[in-house]
């Protein structure tokens, strides 16, 4: 069995020293002012020049003063309302507590249709709400502003592991920001490259 924990391990140290050696470009930073006039031709906009190919993405805010149990029960008056609705997990309390002026509210990757996958966090695809996601126009307090950073991968990595190096910076990422919603390596064990 120690030899299998000294292989995995090994292995393990030879991905993450790979992670090192990417430099992320320059997030794209979009701030959405007031969320309940946010449409989705507004979203068309501010994602014309965003590629859909392996895309991390941070949403923040500065100004963000819901409380860790003022969020827990408007998440359960939205459950009660419908048996399907699927909405992000809310961290520990301890996650909320700041580290700085800026609340990380989520971090998350996407491989393909980071529109598709911002809509449904932001609660613009319609009523559905089978997907775990933030649906934030469901909640999101007035006069709270919303900052979403978008870091578009697909020219960062090689051509081998662009998947699993994705899931192993969003880990990083997740790790040190300790996010207020959503799991750590949501989607790293879905699936693996050939």
């Amino acid at each position: 069995m120690d030899e299998i924990i000294n292989k995995q391990a090994d292995i393990m140290i030879s991905k993450y020293n790979e992670a090192k050696l990417v430099t992320l470009p320059n997030p794209k930073t979009i701030k959405i002012n007031s969320l309940k006039t946010y449409t989705i031709t507004d979203l068309e906009k501010d994602f014309q020049n965003i590629e859909n190919d392996y895309v991390l993405y941070i949403f923040s805010s500065n100004d963000f003063k819901l409380s860790h149990q003022e969020v827990k029960q408007l998440f359960q008056n939205l459950k009660q309302k419908n048996a399907t609705y699927h909405i992000s997990k809310i961290n520990e309390e301890i996650f909320w507590s700041k580290k700085s002026k800026e609340s990380i509210l989520y971090v998350g990757s996407k491989e393909k249709n980071i529109k598709k996958r911002i809509k449904e966090h932001l609660g613009l695809n319609g009523s559905s709400r089978s997907t775990y996601s933030l649906y934030l126009k469901d909640w999101w307090p007035d006069n709270t502003s919303l900052v979403i950073k978008i870091w578009q991968l697909e020219s960062v990595f090689g051509k081998n592991n662009k998947y699993e190096m994705m899931n192993i910076i969003e880990d990083l990422i997740w790790d040190e920001y300790r996010p207020m919603f959503g799991k750590r390596g949501a989607t790293f064990n879905k699936k693996t490259n050939p």
